[in-house]
């Protein structure tokens, strides 16, 4: 059975992104706008915040499952592509401090790598077409 992702587009200040939300993955992929950009740290809170808003007016059912909330249980996973090689970040930790993003970002598990690995080549397909 093919992978059904749902696409989101936006921007934070100056820096687009693009994201796709896999359903029964309970993944999110999130990258610049155009492949070899870079997303600015700082702004991870205000992407995963904004993903979520346009998730729900846009594709409201794929970010529901089972009646679960988009994050609750979700690999959150930035692919960084401003780098010579593709790097894979999980992004957890998620909440604002006085202003400020407190994302953290961890390398994927084994057991991440197995449920994420399989969506980066469709991914990244994508965001250089």
């Amino acid at each position: 059975m093919k992978n059904k992702h749902y696409t989101v587009h936006g921007q934070i200040g100056d820096d687009k992104y693009r994201a796709e939300i896999h359903p029964q993955e309970r993944v999110i992929l999130c990258s610049s706008g155009a492949f070899g950009g870079l997303l600015k740290n700082a702004d991870t809170e205000r992407r995963a915040s904004d993903i979520a808003k346009r998730a729900l007016t846009e594709h409201r059912r794929a970010v529901i499952f089972d009646d679960v909330p988009l994050y609750n249980g979700w690999r959150f996973v930035e692919v960084q592509t401003c780098f010579e090689y593709i790097r894979l970040a999980k992004v957890t930790g998620l909440k604002a401090f006085a202003g400020r993003s407190n994302a953290i970002y961890n390398d994927l598990s084994p057991e991440d790598k197995t449920i994420v690995a399989p969506l980066i080549p469709g991914f990244i397909a994508r965001l250089k077409g």
